[in-house]
């Protein structure tokens, strides 16, 4: 467990910068690193199935979101950041899915040569709703305060002062940055405050993608099937960590000895014949 968290940790802190060849390079000298250092971790873990389930990318597919690794490992990111995330996205694909993602949640564009950006920004904060400001290849100083959480708490109000003037700060604020530019240069200060997550297309995810159009285009019976099966699957696993949660929950709400309840016992028969069924209809 400690060695899996350790890894899990490192990856949501500083991978997301680099592309999948780099991120794999440096996943395998990690691995390397903690077992020379005698930190037990599993050899087989994937970080996609430790931080993600199996429901959240379904979710994440039905939003636009490319189906490979790389922006697998960039959704995750996406949704486990303590820092606001810098999105590199030169194909638009990011934004695609980020502005579908939040839809419901009323999410607001904007750039800094927008007129109406400090208005954009204080209603987000205030109201709680995600902001995505786009063309961000240099920060603003007006950003400073948001990026650095300069919170302060008086007469339990909570406030935060963007330019000249102090707002309530919204816990459920969310902004995200992103910038087209993929050889954007920027400074060790502003590395430090923000996540990048980088959504440049290589080629094996590019590849995938073309792949996934061509079949889509010559041979759509067979694209459905392939599709209705992955969403079949996805479903089995959703299910089967269903099962996974509702018997940890049984367990420990149990009093007394487990062997003396009978409804417990029938309870996880039933739910241990289930698991069965559908871990052979998912195979």
């Amino acid at each position: 467990m400690v060695g899996d968290v350790l890894l899990s940790a490192s990856f949501l802190a500083y991978i997301g910068f680099f592309d999948h060849f780099y991120r794999g390079n440096l996943s395998a000298i990690w691995r390397e690193t903690i077992g020379f250092n005698g930190i037990k971790f599993r050899g087989e873990l994937s970080i996609i199935e430790f931080l993600s389930k199996p429901s959240e990318r379904l979710i994440w597919k039905s939003h636009s979101l490319p189906q490979d690794d790389l922006c697998t490992e960039n959704a995750i990111i996406l949704k486990r950041f303590n820092r606001y995330p810098l999105v590199i996205d030169p194909s638009g694909q990011a934004t695609e899915y980020i502005v579908s993602l939040f839809a419901e949640k009323k999410i607001s564009k904007t750039s800094f040569a927008d007129a109406a950006f400090m208005k954009c920004l204080e209603t987000a904060i205030r109201f709680g709703t995600p902001l995505l400001v786009q063309d961000v290849e240099k920060i603003d100083p007006v950003l400073n305060s948001v990026l650095n959480k300069e919170l302060q708490k008086t007469g339990g109000r909570t406030l935060i002062r963007v330019g000249d003037s102090e707002i309530d700060f919204s816990p459920s604020f969310n902004m995200f940055m992103s910038t087209r530019d993929a050889g954007a240069f920027f400074t060790p200060d502003l590395c430090s405050r923000v996540t990048f997550v980088n959504f440049t297309v290589t080629m094996s995810s590019l590849q995938n993608q073309c792949l996934n159009i061509y079949l889509k285009n010559e041979r759509p019976d067979v694209d459905q099937r392939r599709s209705d099966l992955l969403k079949l699957q996805g479903e089995y696993k959703v299910r089967l960590r269903e099962l996974e949660d509702n018997l940890l929950s049984t367990l420990s709400e149990v009093r007394g000895q487990i062997l003396d309840n009978d409804a417990v016992i029938s309870s996880l028969e039933t739910m241990k014949s289930e698991a069965e069924t559908v871990a052979k209809e998912s195979a």
